[in-house]
């Protein structure tokens, strides 16, 4: 109601009451700062016979004023549970776009992950969504909010995950798998196995009752992989996570559920694993997939590899031209050459290349320089025991796991100071990866915030160590000083050891 529209109602002989006018006051003054900002006048939804996530749906946004004034809106979609008195408004999707017309026409994709936030809290087959526009100009801000419309769920959206790589069996005929999902081949390129972005591990199995690919490898209905993918759908309960989550995560944590609860660790994964030994996997072939990977992906490829080495025996490879042979790894160094795989894993995938001719390192040159990195650590920790004495009091512990803010992480070095109840950290890298890890960094930053570091060692290895028996699993700890052990060539130098951090 504005003090025009009240005069014309008046004009034809209506009578009005006074608050009216206070009425039409307001709506002088809206309209004059809609004729000064501009305004959004319409939202308008191009109509379709049916919407469905999967698809895109195209929204018409009607304005006045605004496309010359450097505008962007702000569009939400969102899903209203709350009409049908279930839950509350869940918000979908935001899209910025500028406007540069006085009519602007979006095209918004309603992706599966819409469709999983929409459906995530109700079970139903169609949710009521609609779009909000809002913008701000200075001061003034304004928004407005589309019709309802129904947008059915499309079962097909939450299929194209779970079968979105094709693969080869042992029997060379065609699969699917995950399309994320790490493959196990053998000599033949064919895929005996598979890892999918949550860990649950899938072998192949064909004994004549049994044929195709079963969650560890266990022989019933309920482990078949068209099952998982069933009750992954059905429930929705463990959404996959693959880069962010998995990138985050330390190999110290495999090897620190070992030291927990190592029969646990072991059942199921680990039997899987020395299966897949058994059926002739190319440790060779699997490496030259990863170098093709994304670099997101590095640490959670570089987990599974890890897990695989622990179950394999010694391996041989070409060095130079020269045949060579690698022991089994042991489990305690398990965390250096994660280490050392997630560097150059990473740096594959980013094409920077590294090693002899600028070419990319097979496995077993990546070998050598673990072995050549265990020495260096060696060597460290000699040193180490020299400038820290023990006859002054000093108490040397190599691999200490040390946890905070949820995050696990070892420490190739760590020394306490009986006389002043002090610690010291070391972390040793050898050749070109002088950085830390993100769990490497959580810890230091931690350290350097002043924090406390939890202890999860086993009691028993602190008190073979020697430190007083207040300090076991689990008792908070400050670090006092860090020290950063590098080299290029294995070399001890006066700079090798360096104080990063007073």
């Amino acid at each position: 109601m504005t003090s025009e529209k009240l005069a014309e109602f008046r004009a034809k002989g209506m009578l009005l009451d006074p608050k009216f006018d206070r009425l039409a006051q307001i709506g002088d003054k809206r309209k004059k700062e809609e004729d000064l900002n501009g305004s959004i006048q319409t939202i308008r939804i191009i109509p379709k016979s049916e919407y469905k996530f999967g698809e895109t749906i195209e929204i018409e946004i009607t304005s006045k004023g605004l496309k010359n004034q450097n505008i962007t809106f702000k569009i939400q979609v969102f899903d209203d549970d709350s009409e049908g008195g279930i839950g509350n408004e869940v918000l979908l999707a935001t899209v910025n776009v500028n406007a540069i017309s006085d009519i602007v026409k979006v095209k918004i994709p309603f992706t599966i992950k819409m469709q999983d936030l929409a459906f995530g809290t109700f079970e139903g087959e169609k949710a009521d969504c609609y779009f909000k526009v809002s913008y701000q100009n200075n001061q003034y801000s304004e928004s407005i909010e589309s019709e309802r419309i129904e947008v059915s769920r499309n079962e097909s959206l939450d299929y194209s995950e779970y079968y979105g790589q094709q693969i080869a069996t042992p029997l060379n005929t065609s699969g699917l798998t995950h399309k994320k999902a790490v493959l196990v081949l053998n000599e033949k390129s064919q895929t005996i196995a598979y890892i999918l972005p949550d860990e649950k591990l899938f072998i192949w199995v064909n004994d004549g009752k049994f044929q195709g690919y079963f969650e560890d490898g266990i022989k019933t209905n309920k482990a078949t992989y068209d099952s998982y993918v069933q009750d992954k759908i059905s429930r929705k309960t463990e959404p996959i996570s693959w880069g962010l989550y998995l990138a985050s995560r330390d190999s110290g944590e495999f090897v620190l559920n070992l030291i927990d609860d190592p029969k646990a660790t072991l059942t199921g994964l680990g039997k899987a694993l020395t299966k897949i030994a058994t059926l002739d996997f190319d440790i060779e072939k699997v490496w030259e997939r990863i170098q093709k990977a994304d670099a997101t992906d590095a640490s959670y490829v570089v987990s599974c590899i890890m897990m695989a080495r622990m179950a394999s025996g010694p391996s041989k490879g070409l060095v130079n031209g020269v045949k060579k042979v690698f022991p089994a790894i042991a489990k305690k160094d398990l965390h250096k050459l994660a280490e050392i795989i997630e560097f150059y894993a990473a740096r594959s995938a980013n094409k920077l290349y590294s090693g002899a001719g600028g070419a990319v390192l097979t496995w077993s040159e990546i070998l050598v320089i673990f072995v050549k990195a265990l020495k260096f650590e060696a060597k460290i920790t000699q040193e180490l025991l020299k400038k820290y004495p023990i006859a002054d009091g000093y108490i040397h512990i190599s691999r200490l796991y040390l946890k905070v803010n949820n995050v696990v992480s070892i420490a190739d070095n760590c020394i306490f100071n009986t006389n002043t109840g002090k610690w010291i950290l070391n972390e040793t890298k050898y050749g070109i990866a002088n950085k830390l890890r993100k769990n490497q960094q959580t810890i230091e930053n931690a350290i350097k915030a002043d924090g406390f570091l939890e202890i999860r060692t086993a009691t028993r290895k602190l008190e073979e160590a020697g430190l007083p028996a207040v300090i076991e699993q689990g008792t908070p700890i400050k670090i006092s000083e860090i020290l950063r052990s590098h080299s290029m060539d294995g070399k001890i130098i006066n700079t090798t050891i360096q104080t990063t951090w007073p």
